[in-house]
Formats: structure tokens, sequence, C-alpha cells
């Protein structure tokens, strides 16, 4: 019983391990498969670029697009590709790149790719075809820059851009090829009014140029910081000026109210005091007086008139003491 239960647990092992080959088997296939296709697109995108120079373009400018944005810059923002211009005498061009630079400049810049020099020399069998490839691959980079330098991107902006034009060769290998093996591609090139760039030292410019915006963007940000500070302050000053005459009228009121109200109810002769004197002499009022403001009333006359003496008249000409209770009865009877 017991080596039938193993015979059993050997078997389903063989038959999982089976199973396990097979689709490793299938895995393999499809790469392999996999593997077929991407050569066989690899070639054929190699035989493009290398076969069509549109191509080509259009591969220059999306590594040249890439760069920028590697630097920091922002489409739309600080870069612009395929800008359409007309320059004199009606012709229309149109520079793959056209680089923003702070205070309104800009730098032009131009992808020229070439392969089939390049390619012939990194593929070359021996010294003497390498050699005659690289001659062939600065052919290319002369022609290119002398036509380059014959559109005159650098001066379609007049004096917002450079004296000169940015050539990208998107290759690293191919550009640091060619200027090392001719140096005088360089000074050509400078007296063109062309600066030959490869990836490498183009992230090394762009990159510079970011952090002017950079610097730009902190400037202008601090600009607006003070300017907003000095306004801020205008209108705190102003608010400090408006919360103190607030509190001029606000004390004014108050001297005013107190004025008003010891004349009503706590003052001398106050009008609270001479209207009760008219309900003590026989005035049948409908309604009363609070109490605490009859008290305040009595008070307060009581007090002017231990400390101020003699009787006075008070500001509305009103006669104290007897003569006025004799004019208040006369009031008291025509009331009647």
């Amino acid at each position: 019983q017991r080596l039938a239960e193993f015979r059993g647990r050997v078997d389903e092992v063989y038959e999982r391990e089976g199973k396990d080959r097979a689709a490793l088997a299938e895995q393999v296939r499809q790469l392999m498969t996999l593997n077929d296709r991407l050569s066989r697109e690899a070639g054929d995108l190699a035989r493009a670029l290398k076969g069509q120079s549109k191509m080509q373009g259009a591969w220059g400018e999306l590594v040249l697009e890439r760069v920028l944005e590697a630097a920091g810059l922002r489409r739309g923002e600080e870069f612009e590709m395929q800008l359409s211009f007309t320059a004199e005498g009606g012709r229309r061009l149109q520079p793959d790149a056209v680089i923003r630079m702070p205070d309104d400049r800009v730098l032009v810049v131009d992808a020229k790719v070439s392969l089939l020099a390049w390619d012939g020399h990194v593929n070359a069998e021996d010294d003497a075809q390498r050699g005659q490839a690289l001659r062939r691959h600065l052919d290319s980079m002369r022609a290119h820059l002398r036509g380059l330098a014959e559109r005159g991107y650098e001066r379609l902006h007049g004096a917002r851009s450079p004296d000169f034009v940015v050539m990208f060769v998107p290759i690293e290998s191919a550009f640091s090829a060619a200027v090392a093996h001719d140096q005088t591609l360089w000074q050509e090139a400078w007296q063109r009014n062309v600066l030959i760039v490869g990836p490498a030292s183009l992230l090394f410019v762009v990159r510079t140029v970011a952090q002017l915006w950079r610097q730009s963007r902190q400037d202008r940000n601090a600009r607006d910081i003070a300017e907003r500070g000095a306004e801020l302050y205008d209108r705190f000053t102003a608010f400090v000026g408006d919360v103190e005459r607030i509190g001029d009228r606000l004390r004014q009121a108050r001297e005013s109210w107190d004025s008003a109200y010891s004349r009503l109810a706590t003052g001398r002769g106050n009008l609270v005091r001479q209207a009760e004197r008219l309900r003590e002499l026989g005035v049948k009022p409908s309604k009363s007086l609070p109490a605490a403001t009859i008290e305040r009333s009595i008070a307060g006359d009581e007090h002017d008139d231990d400390t101020g003496g003699e009787p006075r008249d008070e500001p509305g000409g009103e006669p104290r003491g007897e003569a006025g209770s004799a004019e208040v009865r006369g009031v008291v009877d025509q009331l009647s």
C-alpha cells in the first residue's frame, strides 16, 4: 500500500514537471518570436533612417526635444518646436527648436543627422574603410553646417537672438569623433556663426538656460514680494489712520453721550429730576420712569447741590431754587 502511494506521488510530480516544462518551452518560443520581431523592426528602422533623410530629421528632432525636456525646459513655455518664420524675400524658415531665454531673448537650435557615413565608419571591417567613412562623415557635417549658416536663423529675431545658431548632432559618438579628428571643423563653424554641439554639450547649454529661468523667476518673485510688501505696508498705514480716526470719533461720541446723559439723568438740574418733580407736584402720567434712573437723577442732582454751592441756572436758562419751583408750579397749573 505504501509503495502504491509512493508511486502515485512520483507520477503526480512527473506530470506536474511535464506541464511546467511545456509551459517553459512555450514561453521560450514566445520570447524567440518577440526577439525576431524586434530584430526585424530594429532593422527596418535602421534601414528607414539611413534611407530616408526626412525620417532621420524627425528622429533628430525627437532626440532634441527629449534633451530640452531633460534639462527642465517645458514645451510651450521655455521652448517651441517647428515654429515657422518668414525671412527677407518671403522665404519660409522653420528651425527645429526655438529656446526662449529671460529678457525676451531666444536661441535657435537645428538638429542635423547623417547616418550613412557614420554607420559605415562604425561597421567598417578595417582601418582603411573606417578612415574613408570618417572623411565622408566630416564632409556630411560640413555640408550641414554650411547649409545651416546660409539660412541665417540667427537673424530671424534681430537683436533678441545671439549672433549664432546651434547645430545639434544627436549621436554623441558621431559628434565627438568629428571634432576630435578635425579641429578645423570648430573654427569653420564659428566663422559661419554656427555652434556645433552633441547631446552632452547641448544638455549643459540648456541647463544653463534653465538655471537662468529659475534665477529670473526668483528675481521676479523677489520684486513681487517687495511690491506687495510695500503695498501691504501702505494699506496697513492707511488702516491704522482709519482706526485712529474711528477712535477719535468714538471718544467724541462718548463725550457727547456723557454730556447728554448728564443733562438727562445725572447732572445738576437734570431732566429726569425735573420731570419727577412735576409728578411730585401732581402730574399724573400713564407711565413711570425706571426706579434706578430716578435714583441716579436724585443722587446726581443732590451731589451737584452739595458741591456746587449756590443754585445756578442750567445751560437752557432754567432757574433753580424757589423761583424755579414756582415756575414749575405755574407750568403744572397750566397743564391742569
